[in-house]
């Protein structure tokens, strides 16, 4: 992921953070949010508006807007101001996720993954002449903290692909966020060089990534009788009987991104 789509509605005061690999991937993004949106809020949206970025002038998205009567705005270049609402509410979201990427001692290359992070805890937080939060307003229901966890937290996985009786039943990644679709969590695994989502997870929320540090792997044949390797299995079988799936919490629409 290189970039961030940024949207807030005006209304609900709710922000979403969606990373993306290209630009040209912000069209079909904001569609998708916007329809899953009016779904939700059995409404429709009455303007959208851009800053002046050629990804957002685009044929197919003028005709989804058109279709469903969308008043469709820019702001002038350089003329920031004129977006002030968002632009203001970027700042506090970089404000927010700046510090968590550093704390947690990640490469800098997953820096977008901290902004859908903030801005799931910006959502579930009180604002200006605000009594309820962006949450509360739209989902008419007060949020629950009971999935949060630090970012960038060590997270123990559990590794539903695991084959062999003495092979490691958990890999190690470290926490990214709230998953969008389901209820369960975002994770780096830097073992596997992937991002992933899993239900099943123990989270140590003192330690952290550490690239100089040795990183726990999977078993391998080669080594059953490697007692270190050995000990760690047991370790982690013991934080695997441990691990429960959260299936209570209700998420939001605009985390689901």
């Amino acid at each position: 992921m290189k970039y961030v789509l940024m949207i807030q509605d005006v209304f609900f005061k709710v922000v979403v953070a969606i990373p993306i690999s290209d630009k040209s991937d912000a069209k079909l993004k904001l569609q998708n949010w916007m329809t899953q949106f009016m779904n939700v809020t059995d409404d429709t949206i009455k303007i959208l508006r851009n800053d002046n970025g050629t990804e957002f002038k685009n044929n197919l998205l003028e005709q989804f807007l058109v279709s469903k009567g969308i008043i469709h705005e820019f702001s002038m270049p350089y003329e920031h101001h004129q977006n002030g609402r968002i632009e203001r509410t970027n700042r506090t979201i970089l404000e927010m996720a700046r510090p968590m990427l550093h704390a947690s001692n990640l490469p800098t290359y997953l820096w977008p993954w901290e902004f859908p992070h903030a801005a799931w805890i910006f959502n579930c937080t009180l604002h200006t002449n605000n009594t309820r939060t962006p949450f509360e307003l739209l989902g008419k229901r007060k949020p629950s903290l009971q999935m949060l966890r630090v970012f960038g937290a060590t997270s123990f996985i559990h590794d539903h692909n695991f084959k062999k009786n003495l092979l490691a039943k958990a890999v190690t990644g470290y926490h990214l966020g709230i998953a969008e679709y389901s209820k369960g969590w975002i994770f780096w695994i830097p073992q596997k060089k992937i991002v992933a989502r899993s239900a099943s997870a123990k989270f140590d929320e003192r330690l952290f990534y550490r690239p100089d540090a040795n990183q726990i792997k999977s078993i391998q044949v080669h080594n059953l009788f490697d007692k270190l390797m050995i000990d760690e299995i047991i370790n982690q079988d013991k934080l695997i009987t441990e691990i429960s799936s959260t299936t209570n919490l209700n998420v939001m629409l605009p985390t689901k991104y």
